[in-house]
């Protein structure tokens, strides 16, 4: 590794800053051990403060922000007085757009794989106890981190010790709250997830049992002091130092995003309001190094920011350790019940419904938020919650038809806002009501709303190790009752509006509505509701019971013949067969995936997996349901030409023309075209050729008075 391992301390730092221009304490203030992290950052690794209008110094809480309670880096406390004191980056003057603050050479990056004596100890071990390799391969790349830190932290000579020394000496996050900070909490999604916990060690936060392994099996090549340091309590610090300030870094062109720790950056507190970006800049190894700049300005005295996106309190609260008053990422995530006994009882009917939500792009689970507290989505996926079983039938059995891409997809919503039965969609606007308001009561038992505003203005009445955490839970809890009752609000007007006639939440999009020369085959006298089994594998394989031709529908022409043959071929096909080239293994496959996807989706909401873990698990599961279906679908269509399914297909085309008068129209010559030349392709076209031609003799041409009609049509 570049650069010393003697860290610049004390008395050393203004000598340390000679050789960049400047004193280092005239703008390095702040605690020893926040000034023994930046000099030794500065000069021992050759770190840069960029910009001259930037200083670090002391400020109270008070005096820092009146809008965020984080404090990245606390100060030490060398008297009583001095426990509000934190060291927070300020600006002297005014740093323009674009101004570089910041550059941090790889050597301060402390990540899994980082240089020095701990990286060949953990490949030492790794070689030599097979249950070490074993654990350690498995972790995820921020729990190795999280052991990296570790082991410095247990080394008492550790190149990155002014930066441990200057990280918080207690967990900020909900770990480390104590019972009557967690009352504060009270009824809220973050304390349900506490509940039935023996300690607050148990709470989000904690680090996997394999990390925990990993440590303690690592702990015997720690010196004396270090395995006294190397406890439970440590692993979980080092988890969450990790988990609330590792930055995702690539180090190779092609590779994934590592997590990395950047000292002197994680000082920065998160705001809304900062604009800036980072990037990494160099070639390999310690030639690489972290630019930090602003995108606007920022004012003369003004504090200087971070920011960590779009995070509402509730992340913030449980990931990083503080709260932001009036924040506009707030949400509240309300659960639809679907199902019920219907699961048990009729599992075709429940499948059909999870399809149906599916299809209109709704889900089970919605945020809501001060935006937009009552989603349209959320409407439409609670009629679907409550409809009777015939009318999900009907819908399902259009929607199955319809659904062929997002224009479509918007047309079916705006169908359903605008077709359904106002019964139906008040009965579900009456269900929502009723979900709010106990969730709005439930809320109100500890504080009202009122009560709450009230008390952010008098924190201070708070006893003082507690009145921060106090003041945090305010902003939480309350960022949740003003969602709920702005959706309240707006479920009532919305309400009002469909008694009296009115419609829907927002106006009607213009959509595709389909054009009145499109053709219908319906495969229902096929297939019947009664044949559970085929009906549920259609669902899953996304297969329609309607097919559409004509101009203003993608599936038509020779492929859309194949589809409906494809089709027609499953719903023929004798359960045996089925099982045969796999019907029930991919069922079972898929409503595995179904079920893990919805897990999935319901944990994201909850945030009881990190929310990009959970997020590329859903992708993965939807990418191995498509390679199911396309598995199942190949084998399929080897039957889907059989002569007895495109006989079927053209008898059931032919029969659809007939009905709708279109037996000598443009449409009716362009499919028996179509069906010509898919049964010529699957060299079956004189036992088809009745079935498209009436009165047809083999091996010639269709009859004088049917061909006469057609070429006069055409």
């Amino acid at each position: 590794m570049g650069g010393t391992e003697n860290a610049i301390m004390g008395d050393d730092v203004d000598g340390a800053a000679a050789a960049i221009g400047f004193k280092l304490s005239d703008r390095v203030g702040g605690s020893e051990s926040v000034k023994n992290l930046v000099a030794w950052a500065l000069e021992g690794q050759s770190a840069q403060i960029v910009s001259e209008s930037v200083v670090l110094e002391n400020k109270t809480n008070h005096e820092a922000t009146t809008t965020t309670m984080g404090m990245r880096m606390e100060a030490e406390a060398e008297a009583e007085s001095s426990s509000d004191v934190i060291s927070v980056f300020t600006c002297v003057g005014d740093v323009k757009e674009g101004e570089e603050v910041f550059h941090v050479p790889s050597t301060v990056f402390l990540r899994a794989e980082s240089q020095g004596k701990w990286r060949t100890r953990v490949q030492d071990l790794k070689e030599k106890h097979e249950e070490v390799r074993a654990k350690y391969e498995g972790l995820s790349e921020r729990d190795r981190l999280s052991l990296r830190l570790l082991l410095e932290f247990c080394d008492s000579g550790s190149h990155w010790g002014p930066y441990i020394a200057a990280l918080p000496k207690e967990d900020p996050c909900l770990s480390s709250w104590d019972a009557e900070s967690l009352v504060e909490l009270k009824d809220t999604p973050i304390w349900k997830s506490t509940q039935g916990f023996e300690t607050n060690m148990d709470i989000l936060g904690e680090p996997s049992a394999d990390l925990v392994q990993v440590a303690f099996l690592v702990k015997p090549s720690l010196c004396d002091g270090g395995r006294q340091r190397c406890t439970r309590e440590a692993v979980r610090w080092c988890h969450q130092m990790v988990m609330s300030r590792a930055f995702g870094i690539k180090f190779e062109e092609d590779g994934e995003p590592l997590p990395t720790l950047v000292p002197v950056v994680d000082l920065l507190d998160h705001s809304n309001d900062a604009k800036v970006s980072w990037r990494i800049v160099g070639g390999e190894g310690g030639d690489r190094k972290f630019v930090f700049k602003l995108d606007k300005p920022v004012k003369k005295g003004m504090q200087l920011f971070t920011n960590y996106g779009a995070k509402g309190n509730e992340e913030l609260l449980r990931g990083y350790g503080f709260t932001l008053a009036n924040n506009p990422h707030d949400f509240y995530v309300i659960e639809l019940g679907i199902g019920g006994s219907e699961m048990h009882d009729d599992p075709t009917a429940w499948n059909l419904r999870l399809d149906l939500l599916h299809r209109m792009e709704c889900k089970k689970s919605h945020a809501l938020t001060m935006k937009n507290p009552f989603p349209l989505e959320l409407l439409a996926a609670a009629t679907i919650c409550i409809l009777p079983q015939p009318e999900v039938y009907h819908f399902h059995r259009d929607a199955a038809g319809r659904a062929a891409g997002k224009a479509e997809v918007e047309s079916l919503q705006k169908w359903l806002r605008t077709e359904v039965d106002n019964k139906y969609v008040l009965t579900a606007l009456e269900m929502l009501q009723s979900q709010i308001n106990r969730a709005l009561e439930q809320l109100c038992r500890v504080s009202t709303i009122e009560e709450d505003e009230s008390k952010l203005y008098s924190y201070t009445s708070y006893a003082s190790e507690n009145r921060f955490r106090h003041l945090m839970a305010i902003h939480y809890r309350l960022g949740l009752k003003r969602i709920l009752r702005e959706a309240k609000a707006k479920i009532a007007e919305t309400a009002s509006g469909f008694r009296n006639g009115g419609g829907t939440v927002v106006p009607a999009d213009e959509g595709h509505e389909g054009e009145s020369g499109d053709l219908e085959v319906d495969l229902g006298g096929i297939v019947g509701e009664a044949d559970k089994a085929k009906v549920k594998l259609m669902v899953a394989l996304n297969l329609p019971l309607v097919h559409y031709f004509g101009k203003g529908r993608r599936r038509r022409g020779a492929a859309g013949i194949k589809y409906l043959s494809l089709c027609i071929a499953l719903s023929m096909m004798k359960a045996s067969k089925l099982e045969k080239i796999g019907s029930g293994k991919l069922l079972e496959s898929l409503e595995s995936l179904m079920r893990s996807r919805s897990r999935l989706q319901d944990k994201m909401h909850h945030y009881q997996t990190p929310l990009p873990e959970a997020e590329s698990r859903i992708r993965n599961c939807e990418k191995d349901l498509e390679a199911s279906r396309a598995s199942f679908l190949g084998k399929l269509r080897r039957s889907a030409m059989h002569p007895k399914i495109l006989k079927k297909a053209s008898v059931l085309v032919m029969k659809s023309l007939r009905l709708w008068n279109e037996e000598e129209g443009e449409l009716c010559s362009s499919l028996q075209e179509d069906l010509k030349s898919v049964a010529m392709e699957a060299n079956c076209w004189d036992q088809v050729s009745d079935a498209v031609y009436p009165g047809y003799a083999q091996g010639g041409e269709p009859s004088s008075a049917k061909r006469a009609k057609t070429e006069q049509a055409v």
